[in-house]
């Protein structure tokens, strides 16, 4: 986003063309793209049916591989068991009788003779168990790959026909899709006409402002000594206030003439109405001194606010011996407990004021609605 100037000023917040344009640009590609994917879109109506028959086979398929991971523990541990069944070595007890008596007995020999018959039939039995289990858990390990490979087989067909189909409202969805982005696409390009339009009275604003300024140049040239004479009279006026009066400056720029008051110290509100008041006398002697004009001047209360009482009082004494002098009537509206005292302003006032008389005794009279 950038700032875009214009001749009333600065707008914020406006794209530029360029990324406009680039906005635009990839826009109509991605409204290419989406039209192409709708060109090229088959509508499957049982896309949702397989797409729970995808779901459930992936189920199956994971619930068998950690079955077939139950199963394959158990056989490793069966396997396991079946190397340790070994019948027992009886030459080895028969080898410790000896190392503790002299002789075996012949009833201790055929006790163990007995007894190693009796554990050669446990640990065959044990043996032929243990592989009958080891068989049959193979043999469900087999049918669950069996049944994992026909299931991953099923899946990626249905996977393969619904990566190359689509359900209704994903065709829906895309041509809505394709909707929105025509949107953007117009309102972009509405956005660059406004632009380049913009843009273009801009260019023109700045030229007329260019020629403006030429103009105020060469007329400030023209009318140096008529400036000149603005300048001393207000410095005249402005330094009847002050001892270091205020300078009028006058400058031309590209928007016109600028006007402003050059003045030391702090620029109150006082100090700025009566820089006003010094203004508007210049320009009645200018005016008057150039044979037109209005033949009245009228200052309001307000511009006498934040004055003190003998600059008022000054005010006054200038706008009467100006008026007298130039030949025109000025006119002040100011509450009577505003005005200056007569020995500060060494005129009467009374003389000049001009007093509204109200009474009650019409139905129109009173003010404001009110009757005394």
């Amino acid at each position: 986003m950038k700032k875009l100037l214009t001749g009333q000023g600065e707008i914020q917040g406006i794209e530029s063309l360029g990324d406009l344009r680039t906005q635009a640009a990839l826009t109509e590609r991605s409204v290419e793209k989406l039209k192409k994917q709708l060109l090229d879109f088959q509508v499957l109506e049982e896309y949702h049916d397989l797409e729970n028959e995808a779901r459930s086979l992936t189920k199956q398929i994971s619930a068998l591989i950690d079955e077939k991971v139950l199963d394959r523990e158990y056989l490793d541990n069966l396997q396991e068991s079946f190397s340790l069944e070994n019948p027992p070595e009886m030459d080895k007890v028969i080898r410790i009788y000896k190392e503790a008596l002299s002789e075996v007995p012949d009833m201790v020999r055929r006790k163990l003779e007995e007894t190693k018959v009796f554990y050669e039939s446990v640990v065959r039995n044990r043996r032929l168990y243990l592989e009958g289990e080891i068989t049959e858990l193979q043999a469900k390990i087999k049918k669950k790959d069996g049944a994992i490979e026909a299931f991953e087989k099923r899946k990626s067909e249905i996977m393969n026909i619904l990566n190359s189909h689509g359900a209704l409202e994903q065709y829906s969805n895309l041509q809505a899709e394709l909707t929105r982005m025509h949107i953007i696409l117009e309102s972009t390009k509405e956005k660059i006409r406004l632009l380049e339009q913009l843009s273009e009275t801009k260019s023109e604003a700045k030229l007329e402002r260019a020629k403006l300024e030429l103009m105020l140049k060469k007329n400030y040239a023209e009318q140096a000594e008529l400036y000149n004479k603005a300048i001393k009279v207000f410095e005249d006026f402005s330094s009847q206030f002050y001892e270091n009066p205020g300078s009028l400056v006058i400058e031309p720029t590209p928007n016109g003439p600028d006007f402003y008051v050059k003045i030391q110290g702090e620029r109150s509100k006082g100090i700025r109405n009566i820089q006003i008041f010094c203004f508007d006398m210049m320009l009645m002697q200018i005016l008057k001194d150039q044979g037109f004009g209005p033949d009245f001047l009228i200052h309001d209360s307000h511009l006498f606010d934040g004055v003190d009482e003998r600059q008022i009082a000054t005010a006054l004494k200038i706008g009467k011996e100006t008026s007298e002098r130039l030949r025109f009537q000025y006119i002040v509206t100011m509450n009577s407990d505003v005005l200056p005292k007569r020995d500060i302003v060494g005129i009467d006032l009374n003389s000049f004021k001009v007093s509204v008389e109200l009474d009650d005794k019409t139905d129109t009279g009173g003010l404001f609605g009110f009757r005394f």
